[in-house]
């Protein structure tokens, strides 16, 4: 799926007399097997964003474009090439088993055997690494942890073979192992050609997964690009500097007095040891 965003703006009403814009004039492409970081600050219009690549809110102005089409011409069936993950989606289990929640949307489209809803339900959980086998009869509300119900919850919206998925905050609430998971689930979506956006205010944690970065403020895009180039022009812009992940940063302003660290393989130990390595060459950083 190549998916793109055309001078897209969104208002609404508030009660007022005067429509409230929300985003403004938003712009981007993301390509197959890409993974887009959206970030800035509480109030930038990022969940605005991600409701309407989902289809859940149509733009006021501008085109929302799959593989060159009017996507929102689609209808639900955007929503279903599109999957959006929410905020602490776990909170949206109601089913009294996994396996009906995983298959809910299956089963009210009608369309699909028994047979069909447990190859889909066994694939979308072998792609979050656990086996749907082992926990299909349990109550998710009650009998789960809140790691495993996520994935429960991620699974639910995988069912649906989704060519692209958007993550909203997906590492609120999540332990060192969940978020360990999650980053390793990411990876392995990419792999398969599909693409992510992910919307979060600790970019850091996705640093070396990311590929584009879009930066918003006021429901405005102010950059765009890869992260080398965001932080290039970030070190000319003080106000756009203040939003890009400490992380990314670093490993920018490193890079440009000498070394060479990919920002995808750039983790603490090898930036320590290329740092170390450079110092003893007597290298000038």
């Amino acid at each position: 799926m190549y998916f793109e965003m055309e001078n897209v703006s969104y208002s609404y009403y508030d009660g007022g007399a005067e429509p409230i814009e929300a985003l403004s004039g938003i712009g981007f492409s993301l390509p197959p097997g890409r993974i887009l970081g959206v970030i800035g600050r509480t109030g930038a219009g990022k969940t605005t964003l991600a409701k309407i690549m989902n289809g859940l809110l149509a733009p006021t102005t501008g085109k929302v474009l799959v593989n060159g089409a009017d996507a929102h011409s689609e209808g639900l069936n955007l929503q279903r090439r599109v999957g959006l993950v929410c905020q602490r989606p776990e909170r949206r289990l109601f089913e009294e088993t996994v396996y009906n929640d995983i298959t809910f949307v299956l089963k009210r489209a009608g369309k699909f055997t028994d047979d069909e809803m447990r190859d889909r339900a066994e694939a979308a959980c072998t792609m979050l690494n656990f086996s749907i086998g082992d926990i299909e009869n349990l109550q998710p509300s009650r009998m789960l942890n809140i790691g495993d119900r996520r994935k429960v919850a991620l699974a639910g919206i995988l069912i649906n073979d989704p060519q692209l998925l958007v993550l909203d905050e997906p590492e609120i609430d999540l332990d060192p192992a969940g978020i360990k998971a999650l980053l390793g689930f990411i990876d392995r979506f990419k792999q398969e050609n599909k693409s992510i956006v992910v919307i979060s205010h600790n970019m850091d944690l996705f640093a070396d997964l990311i590929d584009l970065l879009l930066v918003m403020d006021n429901g405005a895009r102010i950059a765009f690009g890869t992260p080398q180039i965001v932080c290039e022009q970030a070190c000319k812009n003080p106000d756009l500097r203040t939003l890009i992940p400490e992380w990314i940063m670093l490993i920018h302003e490193l890079n440009s007095r000498g070394l060479n660290l990919p920002l995808n393989e750039a983790r603490p130990e090898s930036v320590y040891a290329a740092v170390n390595t450079a110092l003893e060459r007597g290298d000038i950083l």
